[in-house]
């Protein structure tokens, strides 16, 4: 999850940089790259969710669950 979020950070940075005078070509590529990492983002988060409850409900170890936050 926290790969997912420096991923979404860094393409918000380059999204940024894009609406500061870039062509729009780049300016595409960087919302769409953006757009790639928000929804790795929110997939990394759901996985997280769904392996937690696992680990709560006794079927996944507490290994399984960090594995999957990060």
């Amino acid at each position: 999850m926290e790969q997912a979020k420096a991923g979404q950070e860094a393409a918000s940075a380059i999204a940024e940089q894009a609406e500061n005078g870039a062509r729009s070509q780049e300016i595409s590529a960087a919302k769409d790259q953006w757009q790639k990492a928000l929804a790795a983002s929110k997939l990394a988060e759901k996985t997280y969710q769904r392996v937690d409850n696992l680990f709560e409900d006794g079927v996944v170890s507490e290994q399984k669950r960090d594995e999957a936050y990060t």
